[in-house]
């Protein structure tokens, strides 16, 4: 009988061996649904599924994501601009790029294209709350504030605003959507290029080696280059999603 049992035991671990569990992680972005989000969710669900983790995004408003990231609520920081590490000391930046970020300008037809900050000084200029790359980029700009990319178009097409700026994708989607192509101009280049990152809370050292790891790997295979390129062919991706 101890024999059976000691057998029974060897099997089951065996079996149990051979067993992976995903463990679940959660990670914050804007609450925003944007190309820019759903392209980095495609590129970092399948690479955390090769660590052994199930990612969901939780969407929060404005800056309320790289708050709650900040404090550890979740686990990091989906996607943002390498500055943030200065302003939100807990979160370990993952030093392997997922994508860049294209600012472009946009104004009405006829309008003089704006393609470098210089040409906004005198300009009144629409940003999304909660962006805060464009917040910086138009500090000491007269500038309107708002919630929505619907409300972005709304104040350039209305008058309120001389030009709105926003990730080049997103304009691109948003146009075409909506059919402005007529109504609208973007500028021929943009007003700033930046890569992005994705970040883990510092307390989970963990996972930030093993992401990096994993990363690094797939640098240097050309795996994460092919990933984040497929990701930014601007198709919308699925995900586990929760708003808050």
């Amino acid at each position: 009988i101890r024999s059976f049992i000691a057998s029974l035991t060897l099997c089951l671990l065996l079996l149990t061996s051979c067993v992976t569990w995903a463990e679940d992680i959660n990670i914050a972005t804007f609450s925003l649904d944007t190309l820019q989000v759903d392209s980095a969710i495609a590129v970092m669900t399948p690479i955390y599924k090769r660590i052994g983790y199930d990612m969901s995004v939780i969407r929060f408003p404005g800056k309320r994501s790289l708050v709650e990231a900040n404090s550890g609520t979740t686990g990091g920081e989906l996607v943002r601009i390498a500055a943030i590490e200065d302003s939100y000391p807990n979160l370990v930046r993952i030093p392997y790029a997922i994508g860049s970020l294209r600012v472009m300008a946009m104004t009405q037809s006829g309008q003089h294209a704006i393609n470098e900050r210089s040409s906004m000084i005198d300009k009144r200029i629409g940003i999304l709350r909660g962006v805060k790359i464009l917040d910086t980029l138009t500090q000491g700009i007269k500038r309107e504030v708002v919630n929505s990319i619907d409300s972005l178009f709304e104040i350039l097409l209305n008058g309120r605003v001389d030009a709105i700026l926003f990730s080049e994708p997103d304009m691109v989607k948003y146009i075409t959507d909506h059919d402005l192509a007529e109504r609208v101009t973007m500028g021929e280049q943009a007003i700033l290029e930046m890569p992005l990152y994705h970040f883990v809370h510092k307390s989970s050292s963990d996972i930030t080696k093993k992401l990096s790891r994993e990363m690094k790997m797939m640098k240097e295979s050309g795996e994460l280059e092919l990933l984040v390129e497929s990701a930014h062919s601007y198709k919308h991706c699925t995900s586990n999603v929760v708003s808050n």
